[in-house]
C-alpha cells in the first residue's frame, strides 16, 4: 500500500554566504567591505541581489571580480528566484517500510555552490516572520495533504465503519478542513476545492458519497460546497473590534471628541471585505519587507496600505507612541502614503493640496495685512525678518511664508513652539538626541525657514517626516495632529486653530484640538484675527 508525502524544501542562502560564493578568492577584509556597502544600499535579502549594478562596486572590486559577482548574482536570481521551491515526491511503502524518491531537478549547475535544505513545516504562501513568501504551486490541490489526524474522533471512527458522519461533527470535519487550506490559499477557487473534495469522498466513498437506493448523486459536490460556504464565512467581514479582541469598556481604544475631532474615519470597526486577522498580519509583515528593499512592488504597496488602514489606525489609537508605529508601520512614515492616511482619516481626499495652495492664495494677504501693524512690537521685529529674507533671496517667496511666522506673534505665542531654526545641517541623531517635546513641531536644517535645506517633523521626540519644501513641512505638521491624536500645544494653540481653519479648511461645527477648549466653536482670539483680515480683505474667509 502506497500514501503520497509531498515535502517542500527550499535552498537557503544568507545574504553574506552569497557574496563570499560570488568572489572566490578574494579577501576577507574585500569582501566584508562589499557586505557592508551593499547592506548600506538596501541590500538585505538574497532575492535583493537581482538589483544590483556595476556601478555599485567599480570602487571596491577589480573590474573582472565585479564581473564575477554580477554573473553569479544573475545566475542565483534565475535559477533560485524563479523556481524557489523544490517538490520531492516522496512514495512511502507501509509494508516494506521502504522509501522511494523521485530526483529532483539540481537546484545549481555549478558545483561551486553548496545545497543547504531545510524542509518547510507547511505550504502555506506566508511566514509570520517575513510575509509574503512564493505563491503556492498552480497544483497544490493536487498535492494537499488531507489532515486526517486533526478531524475529530468520531470521523475516523464512523469513516472505518462505514457510517454517515452527525451534522456537527461533518461540520467540525469541514471547519478543520476549511481552516487547512486558508493556510494555502484564502481564495482557493471551487476547482482547487473540487480536487480536495473528490480525495476526502475517493478515500471513503461510504461515508461521503450522497446516494439514492444504489445512485451515487453527489458527495464531492456536497462537501466542496460545504468548504466554499466554511470559507465564505472566514473571509466574510469581520467586527474590528472580535478580531483585535477589544473589551466594551477597554481604555486602551477610547474615542474622544478632541481624539477624532474632524475626522470621518478614525477607527473602522469593519475590516475590508474578504479581510481577517490572520490576511492583515500578512499583508503587515509583506509591507515591513517590502520597505527594506531597493526596488520595490509599489502598487501592491499602495494598496496594501488602504487594505490595512483599519489596522494602522488601532496600533495609532492604543496610545503607542510615534517610535513604536514607525517600527511597526515604518511605510506610514513616507510622504505620500501618510498623506494618503491622512485623506482617509479626514474624508479630504485633497486636504494636503488644499494646505499647499491655502498658503499660497492667503500667505500674501496675511502679511500685507501684518505690514499695516508696524506699532506691535513682536509682529514689526517678525516683518524685519521677512524683509531681511527678501533681501537676501532677491525674491518674495518670503512673504507668503512670512505670513505663518507673523500668527504667534500676533497671538503672542512663541513661535519656537512650533518651529526650530537650525542654521548649519543636522542629522536626525542629533535632532533626537534629549529632544524633550513631544507634541509635533518643525526642525530646519542648513537655515531658517526661507533657506533651509530641509525640513524634519518631529513627533514624540523622534523624527517622523521630512521634506525640502516648506508648504509641505506646514501640512504634514497639520495633519500629523490629527494622524496621532494629539492636542495643539498650549504655547501655541491659537496659531494652530488658526492654521488649521484658514489654510487646512478643517472647520467642524463642534469641538476643538486646543488643550483648553473642547466645546467652543471657534476661539475668540482666532475669529478677531479673522474678522480683521476680512476687514482688511473682503474675500479672506474662513
Amino acid at each position: 500500500m502506497y500514501s503520497s508525502i509531498v515535502i517542500y524544501l527550499f535552498i537557503y542562502f544568507s545574504m553574506e554566504e552569497l557574496i563570499r560564493q560570488g568572489l572566490p578568492g578574494v579577501d576577507e577584509a574585500t569582501i566584508e567591505n562589499v557586505i557592508e556597502h551593499l547592506k548600506d544600499l538596501g541590500m538585505i535579502y538574497t532575492e535583493d541581489c537581482q538589483y544590483v549594478e556595476e556601478a555599485y562596486l567599480t570602487h571596491l572590486l577589480k573590474p573582472i571580480h565585479v564581473k564575477k559577482l554580477l554573473s553569479f548574482f544573475k545566475k542565483f536570481s534565475s535559477e533560485t528566484i524563479a523556481q524557489p521551491n523544490i517538490v520531492y515526491n516522496l512514495e512511502f511503502e507501509e509494508k516494506n517500510n521502504k522509501v522511494v524518491t523521485e530526483s529532483p531537478v539540481p537546484f545549481f549547475s555549478s558545483s561551486a555552490v553548496p545545497s543547504i535544505i531545510d524542509p518547510l513545516a507547511s505550504t502555506s504562501t506566508f511566514d509570520s516572520s517575513f510575509g509574503y513568501v512564493n505563491e503556492p504551486n498552480k497544483n497544490w490541490a493536487d498535492s494537499f495533504i488531507i489532515p486526517w489526524s486533526s478531524f475529530p474522533r468520531e470521523v475516523a471512527t464512523e469513516c472505518d465503519n462505514k457510517k454517515r458522519l452527525r451534522k456537527t461533527v461533518y461540520s467540525e470535519m469541514v471547519r478543520i478542513l476549511a481552516e487547512n487550506i486558508s493556510r494555502i490559499n484564502p481564495s482557493p477557487g471551487r476547482n482547487n476545492l473540487r480536487i480536495i473534495a473528490k480525495k476526502v469522498v475517493a478515500r471513503y466513498p461510504e461515508t461521503f458519497e450522497d446516494r439514492c437506493g444504489d445512485s451515487i448523486i453527489g458527495g464531492c459536490s456536497t462537501l466542496m460546497k460545504k468548504i466554499e460556504h466554511c470559507l465564505e464565512n472566514r473571509n466574510r467581514r469581520k467586527d474590528f473590534s472580535d478580531l483585535f479582541e477589544i473589551k466594551p469598556n477597554d481604555s486602551k481604544i477610547k474615542k474622544t471628541s478632541r481624539n477624532s475631532y474632524a475626522c470621518s474615519n478614525w477607527q473602522p470597526n469593519q475590516l475590508p471585505d474578504g479581510e481577517s486577522k490572520a490576511s492583515q498580519l500578512q499583508h503587515k509583515n509583506f509591507l515591513l519587507k517590502e520597505h527594506k528593499k531597493l526596488v520595490r512592488d509599489e502598487e501592491t504597496i499602495k494598496q496594501l496600505m488602504i487594505t490595512t488602514y483599519a489596522s494602522q489606525r488601532y496600533t495609532i489609537n492604543s496610545k503607542n507612541s510615534v517610535k513604536v508605529i514607525k517600527e511597526e508601520w515604518p511605510t506610514l512614515f513616507e510622504t505620500d502614503y501618510f498623506i494618503n492616511h491622512a485623506a482617509l482619516l479626514l474624508g479630504r481626499q485633497s486636504i494636503c493640496d488644499t494646505i499647499c495652495n491655502n498658503i499660497i492664495s492667503k500667505g500674501k494677504i496675511i502679511y500685507d495685512f501684518f505690514k499695516t501693524m508696524q506699532n506691535n512690537s513682536t509682529v514689526s521685529k517678525c516683518l524685519n525678518v521677512i524683509e531681511s529674507a527678501k533681501v537676501q533671496l532677491e525674491s518674495t517667496i518670503p512673504e507668503i511664508f512670512g505670513g505663518i511666522l507673523l500668527i504667534p506673534a500676533f497671538f503672542g505665542e512663541e513661535e519656537n513652539a512650533l518651529f526650530q531654526i537650525n542654521m548649519d545641517p543636522v542629522s536626525t541623531t542629533e535632532l533626537e538626541i534629549n529632544q524633550e517635546r513631544l507634541t509635533p513641531f518643525i526642525s530646519t536644517s542648513g537655515g531658517n525657514i526661507f533657506t533651509a535645506q530641509e525640513f524634519l517633523i518631529l513627533i514624540d521626540g523622534s523624527v517622523a517626516l521630512q521634506t525640502t519644501d516648506f508648504k509641505l513641512a506646514m501640512a504634514l505638521l497639520v495633519l500629523s495632529f490629527f494622524v496621532f491624536n494629539i492636542e495643539y500645544p498650549e504655547k501655541a494653540g491659537l496659531t494652530m486653530e488658526f492654521i488649521q481653519r484658514i489654510f487646512a479648511d478643517i472647520n467642524p461645527q463642534r469641538g476643538s484640538k486646543m488643550p483648553q477648549n473642547g466645546k467652543s466653536t471657534v476661539s475668540k482670539p482666532v475669529l478677531k484675527l479673522v474678522n480683521l483680515l476680512r476687514d482688511f480683505e473682503s474675500h479672506f474667509n474662513l
